[in-house]
C-alpha cells in the first residue's frame, strides 16, 4: 500500500529519513485548521431533538437500555428521565491513541494554502514497514501498529432511531472524503500519554522520498 504526507517542505528531508511527530488523536484534532476538523472524530455521537421519556416502564425499555449502558442516564426506583424535546447530545470517546494521517491521493486538494501551507509530500512505498517501525521502536508506551483506510460515514446517530455505531479512529464524517486519509493508528499503553513525540526510525530510506506536490511542481 502506497500512501503520502504532506508537510511543509522544510520538514520533508527529515520526513524521507524516517523523522515524523506523531500526535494523540485529540491534540490532532484539537490543533487542525477549523475548516478542516471533523469534531466528531474519535467519537461516536447520539443526539436528540425530540421528545421522549424514559423510566421503568417496558415501553420505554430499549431506549433505557441504550441510555444506562453507556452511562448518562440510571433510572431506578420508580425515577424517569423526561427530554422536552430541546436538542440534547451524547458521546463516547475513543481511549487515548496516537495517529499519523497519511493520504491515498497525491493529488489530494486540501493544505495547499493557509499560514504553513502542506507544499511537499513523502511518498511512502511501504506502509506496514513504517507503521511496524514506529511501533517496535516505541514499544514501551505504543501498542502494536493498525493501518486502514478511513471510512467516511454519519457519525451521529438519532439516539430514538438506532444505537450508537461501534467507536472507530477509522470513521470520518463524508464532508472529508475528498481527503482519501489512510491511518495508522497506535492505542497508547498510559492512560495519561503526552500529547505527541517525535519518531526517528533508521533504516527506512528505500521506502520514503519526497518531492513538491504536484500541483506546485
Amino acid at each position: 500500500m502506497i500512501a503520502y504526507k504532506f508537510l511543509p517542505k522544510e520538514f520533508a528531508p527529515d520526513a524521507a529519513r524516517g523523522r515524523f511527530k506523531i500526535s494523540l488523536l485529540t491534540f490532532f484534532n484539537r490543533t487542525e485548521d477549523r475548516s478542516i476538523r471533523d469534531e466528531d472524530d474519535g467519537k461516536t455521537v447520539g443526539f436528540t431533538d425530540r421528545p421522549f421519556v424514559i423510566d421503568e416502564n417496558p415501553e420505554n425499555a430499549v431506549l433505557r437500555e441504550r441510555m444506562e449502558r453507556y452511562g448518562w442516564i440510571k433510572v431506578s426506583n420508580g425515577g424517569k428521565v423526561i427530554s422536552s424535546g430541546a436538542s440534547s447530545r451524547y458521546e463516547m470517546t475513543l481511549p487515548p491513541a496516537y495517529i499519523l494521517s497519511l493520504s491515498s491521493d497525491i493529488n489530494c486538494p486540501k493544505w495547499l494554502t493557509g499560514d504553513e501551507p502542506k507544499d511537499a509530500v513523502v511518498k511512502i512505498r511501504g506502509l506496514r514497514i513504517l507503521a511496524n517501525a514506529v511501533a517496535q521502536r516505541h514499544a514501551d508506551i505504543l501498542g502494536p501498529a493498525l493501518v486502514r483506510r478511513v471510512i467516511y460515514t454519519q457519525r451521529r446517530v438519532d439516539l430514538l432511531q438506532r444505537d450508537l455505531d461501534p467507536l472507530s479512529a477509522f470513521h470520518k464524517r463524508p464532508a472529508f472524503s475528498d481527503e482519501a486519509e489512510i491511518r495508522i493508528i497506535f492505542m497508547a499503553k498510559a492512560t495519561s500519554p503526552a500529547e505527541w513525540f517525535i519518531t526517528e526510525c533508521d533504516g527506512l530510506e528505500n521506502i520514503l522520498s519526497w518531492e513538491m506536490r504536484p500541483q506546485l511542481a
